[in-house]
Parts: structure tokens; C-alpha cells; sequence
């Protein structure tokens, strides 16, 4: 049976976007060490007057390479420390922008049908889940929890299409709690 364009590019895309994330968790293992909040802020900082765009775009990168946000989180507390609440609205505007990306790549990439081919009860009940009426609550504890990948909320709700209009707001509830207890209480430490 041959195949068709889509298929086809709905293959290569997950081929690169799985090489991307092997790259990315090797880079950060070998180079963890360099990953510390002092390190990123004194990166950020070497371009003054651009520091709020490149703090920005390095929060984006780190969380479309699902690299931990928290040391990138302490950099900005150490950036902007006379400016929690701009800090605050900066980080909140990087994780909003990755998790609809990464809502809408698990589409692109096709995770999807997937998911549905190689575990449909599995994604079932997790499509039953997040619709239920405790759904919106489910994403937003998923979020706040620190030791839960933010990201992987992300790709399930996109692979289960839950609507964006229910996906974004409780995971931004979420982390707008868990970032804001380390913006205003790292601050003072």
C-alpha cells in the first residue's frame, strides 16, 4: 500500500522532532553544570537593553526542548529582581506561547493518531478524563506540581484534542501559582 504526502511528513516530522529532544536532553546532561541560574543570567545579561527579549526567547527555546524551567526561572529572579511582577508576566508569556506550540505540534507531528493506533483504551480514558468535569482541575494540578513535565500536559491535551479554550487557561492557573511562589519567595532568599 503505498504512502501518501502526509504520512510521509508526519513520519519525518517525528523523526526530527525526536532526534531534536535526544539532542536536547543530551546537551542538557553533558552540560547541566552550565544550566545554573547565575550562568543563565549572566548570558541573558551580556546583551543590555535587549536583556527582556533574549530572557524571552531563551525561555522559549528551553521549554520547546523540554529542558526544566525552574534554574531558568531563578535567572530571571536574578535579573529582574527590582521587577518580580514583570518577571512574572515575561515567564508567564514564555510558557503560554510553548504550551500552545507544543499543543499544536502534537497534532503536526501526528501524536495523535499515534497515540490512538498503539494505545486507544489508554487514550480513552485520558480523552475522558480531561473532558470530564474535573478535567480543567486535572491540568492545572499537573501544572502546579513542580515534579510533573508541564510539557508532557501539553502534548497529551493536544493528542486528545481537548479544546485550547479548556487546555491553556488551567494550565496557565497552574503555573501562574507554582511561578509566582518562586518569583516572590526566591527573591528574598
Amino acid at each position: 500500500m503505498p504512502r501518501n504526502n502526509a504520512t510521509v511528513t508526519g513520519r519525518n516530522l517525528r523523526i526530527i522532532w525526536a532526534a531534536t529532544l535526544l539532542g536536547s536532553i543530551a546537551i542538557y546532561f553533558l552540560y547541566a553544570q552550565h544550566l545554573t541560574a547565575s550562568d543563565v543570567s549572566a548570558f541573558v545579561g551580556q546583551y543590555p537593553g535587549w536583556t527582556t527579549a533574549v530572557f524571552f526567547a531563551v525561555c522559549v527555546i528551553r521549554g520547546l526542548v523540554l529542558i526544566p524551567g525552574t534554574p531558568f526561572l531563578a535567572a530571571g529572579i536574578l535579573l529582574f529582581r527590582e521587577e518580580p511582577w514583570f518577571l512574572f508576566g515575561v515567564f508567564m508569556a514564555s510558557i503560554a506561547l510553548v504550551s500552545w506550540l507544543l499543543y499544536r505540534l502534537s497534532g503536526w507531528l501526528g501524536l495523535a493518531a499515534w497515540f490512538e493506533q498503539r494505545h486507544p483504551e489508554k487514550t480513552a480514558r485520558m480523552r475522558q478524563r480531561l473532558e470530564g468535569p474535573y478535567g480543567q482541575w486535572f491540568i492545572a494540578l499537573w501544572a502546579f506540581a513542580p515534579v510533573a513535565p508541564t510539557d508532557l500536559a501539553c502534548y497529551v491535551a493536544g493528542s486528545v484534542k481537548l479544546p485550547v479554550r479548556k487546555f491553556l487557561p488551567a494550565l496557565l492557573a497552574g503555573e501562574a501559582v507554582i511561578c509566582g511562589i518562586y518569583i516572590f519567595l526566591l527573591q528574598y532568599i
